[in-house]
């Protein structure tokens, strides 16, 4: 009776995996084995982020055998209306799909339909259709900056250290703008990857001496519902070179007979200015 009972359980076992059917085998954005039918969850991107979802080429049939090319397409048979898609190379290494969700999707969750393709069959893999589901919202990373208050004397350079923690499945990169320094239009390019946190520097200086309440704007670059901003309170101190620049501006609190020497001063702040 036991072995009886063994014997149908191995049974059942085996004819589970010859109905689940070959795997396709993705690796971006999340690491899953996929197989005709399943459901997997993608991530988050932002409205307007471009993603990829890839999935290797190779693959076993259900006898064991090993297909090097097995999968020669990944295909979008489905997706939200507005989305821009671009399918897979064919009979590549890697079957990379690009998806692009539209400016002005609204939050939520959406379901995307894959089909890894075996083309005309030649191996008798047939086609794996399966669903991704992608959480589409402009809170795809997180940012820490500091210090939260700079001190910098006026003339000298100075840095802010920016940390994006990207938990998005999207690569696009981000702009990086400081607004509330007088004449100040910086703007730097930051690359943070999907899952990972990168630590960026950002420079600063300015002459005018006085306390700044800044704003520091960190944005996807392909979406501006995607940023972040933060306060930063920068206070400029006064310094020889900041005195020698206001001297050149006019800022006469000498008499006339020390004309010559501030002149001197002047050209020595604008020569300071330019080293």
């Amino acid at each position: 009776m036991r072995s009886n009972l063994l014997i149908m359980v191995l049974a059942f076992a085996f004819l589970s995996v010859s109905l689940a059917g070959p795997t396709a085998s993705m690796y971006e954005p999340v690491v899953k084995s996929i197989t005709n039918g399943s459901t997997v969850y993608l991530g988050k991107v932002g409205p307007g982020q471009t993603f990829y979802v890839n999935i290797t080429a190779s693959t076993y049939t259900d006898s064991g055998n090993y297909l090097n090319l097995g999968w020669n397409e990944l295909v979008v048979k489905k997706a939200p209306p507005g989305w821009v898609v671009q399918n897979s190379s064919l009979n590549t290494v890697d079957l990379p799909v690009l998806i692009k969700p539209a400016a002005d999707t609204p939050p939520g969750e959406y379901p995307i339909t894959f089909q890894a393709v075996n083309i005309g069959n030649y191996s008798g893999l047939g086609t794996l259709t399966f669903t991704g589901y992608i959480n589409v919202t402009p809170d795809v990373f997180k940012l820490q900056v500091s210090p939260a208050v700079l001190y910098i004397n006026a003339g000298s350079n100075a840095d802010i250290l920016i940390s994006i923690n990207n938990t998005g499945v999207s690569d696009n990169p981000f702009i990086i703008t400081l607004d509330g320094l007088p004449a100040w239009n910086q703007t730097e390019t930051a690359i943070a990857p999907h899952h990972t946190t990168k630590t960026f520097i950002y420079g600063i200086n300015e002459y005018i001496p006085g306390v700044y309440n800044t704003k520091l704007l960190v944005q996807s670059i392909s979406s501006p519902m995607v940023y972040k901003e933060t306060n930063v309170t920068i206070v400029v101190k006064s310094g020889i070179l900041s005195d020698y620049t206001a001297i050149g501006g006019g800022a006469e609190t000498f008499p006339i007979i020390y004309q010559p020497a501030m002149d001197v001063m002047y050209v020595i702040g604008e020569i300071i200015k330019h080293i």
